[in-house]
């Protein structure tokens, strides 16, 4: 019951949110939401519908999961209606958005994450873990604690996740956002597990931190990722799921100091400039161009 009425607490201040930026936003407007607003994008969305004017709506990203219910679908597919522009993170969630929920693909733009290193004081502590892990959001941790089943390997992952293993080597724990970044800048190999099952991934924040502090990345995805990673030139890509493929690399990298080296150089070399500011600074431009061509015909 208390999970009933958190998630009807949430309806109800996201109706709340959209109601209210449905009546101060005017027609010439453009409003832009990002993918921590998603629910209020879509309740405006549903509003904006009913109306015969309507600012230029700009939406970042607005989708992880397919949905489960035809109410749903439906719901989402009417909302979407009303957007002008979807803005996402990898060319490749294009064709995904646009074949499940019919939207022209003229509607989309890619545009590149960034990194939210900068600016913070980093220490480099000295411990006796040679791989890292971290996160939440889509990751996929069966799969890398099967591809380290009897590798004397020692690993930390980071994550508010509910997962345990029995590998000794591995220790998982939830710790403060400090401590992620210790951990991420003390440890030479980092392993993202991404679950590639849905509409899109994650991770691209974790992982570009991880390239902007000049560590050799493995990430498993092999579609999405590769917007920002070229295989073997500044991380390793391996497919989603695949326990073979991810352990064989381990072993590699692992085995080969000199590439662990490379990687990191010319990952932080391609990372360091992917800021905030470069980001929204292109979302703006695309957000611009599209109200001038809405109000051009």
């Amino acid at each position: 019951m208390k999970y009933k009425y958190k998630y009807r607490n949430r309806l109800f201040n996201s109706l709340q949110n959209a109601i209210y930026l449905s009546r101060i936003v005017n027609f010439d407007d453009i409003l832009i939401l990002s993918d921590n607003n998603i629910l209020v994008g879509h309740l405006l969305g549903l509003i904006f519908n009913k109306r015969t004017t309507r600012p230029t709506f700009i939406r970042l990203d607005p989708l992880i999961y397919l949905p489960k219910y035809r109410l749903k679908e439906k719901f989402l597919k009417q909302s979407f209606n009303s957007v002008d522009l979807f803005i996402v993170w990898a060319p490749t969630i294009i064709h995904r958005y646009s074949e499940y929920f019919n939207i022209p693909r003229h509607k989309f733009k890619d545009c590149p994450f960034f990194n939210t290193i900068e600016g913070y004081d980093i220490s480099y502590s000295i411990n006796e873990y040679r791989v890292f892990s971290g996160g939440d959001s889509m990751r996929d941790y069966n799969t890398l604690f099967q591809a380290f089943d009897n590798l004397n390997i020692k690993m930390k992952i980071d994550t508010r996740l509910n997962i345990q293993s029995y590998n000794p080597y591995i220790d998982i724990a939830s710790v403060t956002n400090n401590e992620f970044r210790d951990h991420m800048s003390s440890i030479p190999v980092h392993i993202y597990p991404l679950d590639m099952k849905h509409l899109r991934t994650s991770g691209q924040q974790s992982y570009l931190n991880s390239m902007a502090l000049g560590k050799a990345v493995i990430v498993t995805d092999t579609e999405d990722a590769s917007y920002y990673i070229k295989n073997g030139y500044n991380g390793l890509l391996t497919p989603s799921g695949d326990v073979t493929i991810l352990r064989n690399k381990i072993l590699d990298l692992l085995s080969n100091p000199e590439m662990i080296t490379e990687l990191g150089n010319n990952a932080k070399q391609y990372a360091v400039n992917m800021t905030q500011e470069n980001t929204y600074t292109k979302v703006l431009a695309y957000a611009i161009e599209t109200h001038g061509i809405k109000y051009q015909t």
